[in-house]
């Protein structure tokens, strides 16, 4: 049997609400990092050299690399401000998979061969770190809401896929969580969307994996 999907909480019970200077210049955001280390650095330092003040990591911090203790150090370096992905959720609580939400068995199959391995390199001190993750941040900047989330604003390890996300369904979750932005990740897919109410919906995509 496939691991079955979890379903963690909702952002809107465990968000930190970030006020900062900072926030008025520019901004950048991360998906998921799935410890290539050498990736994340290279976005970071891209991001930087754009102009980046502050740089969001939305979540997945393990998973698919080979080195996932390589990643804390670079966070710290670049003072990036990070929420938790299902990934992290899962090792933090020492889960028996990463309760992903995957649905084909080819992708538990591998997504669990992945998960089995970060979780043997994962101190107890990187667990610690992890299990201190908000599951979501918020701030407002020139008036508008903003709102970083792992999957979606309803659940952590909830895929929102451009395909199959209308207007409507878009602009209702937007509504629910009291939000006009909204930035995702966990498809590892990037794309965004201004929807006819103003809302906007951006999925950050994934630094970590190649083709994602």
């Amino acid at each position: 049997m496939p691991p079955q999907p979890r379903g963690y909480p909702s952002v809107n019970r465990a968000v930190l609400r970030v006020q900062d200077p900072e926030l008025e210049g520019p901004l950048a955001f991360l998906g998921g990092v799935y410890s290539n280390h050498l990736a994340l650095r290279a976005a970071a330092s891209d991001a930087r050299r754009r102009g980046a003040r502050s740089i969001f990591c939305l979540g997945d911090l393990g998973g698919f690399g080979p080195n996932p203790g390589k990643i804390f150090p670079i966070l710290d370096e670049f003072q990036i401000r990070t929420i938790a992905g299902n990934y992290d959720e899962a090792l933090a609580r020492r889960e028996p998979d990463c309760g992903c939400g995957y649905t084909h068995p080819s992708d538990n199959h591998f997504a669990q061969l992945s998960y089995e391995y970060t979780s043997r390199r994962t101190t107890d001190a990187e667990r610690e770190r992890l299990s201190s993750l908000p599951h979501g941040l918020r701030f407002t900047r020139g008036g508008r809401r903003y709102l970083l989330c792992h999957g979606s604003p309803r659940q952590t390890n909830e895929f929102l896929w451009e395909s199959a996300s209308s207007d409507t369904f878009l602009m209702r979750l937007l509504r629910e969580a009291e939000a006009e932005t909204v930035l995702c990740a966990h498809t590892g897919i990037h794309w965004q969307r201004r929807l006819p109410d103003g809302g906007l919906l951006v999925n950050a995509g994934s630094v970590g994996r190649a083709g994602q």
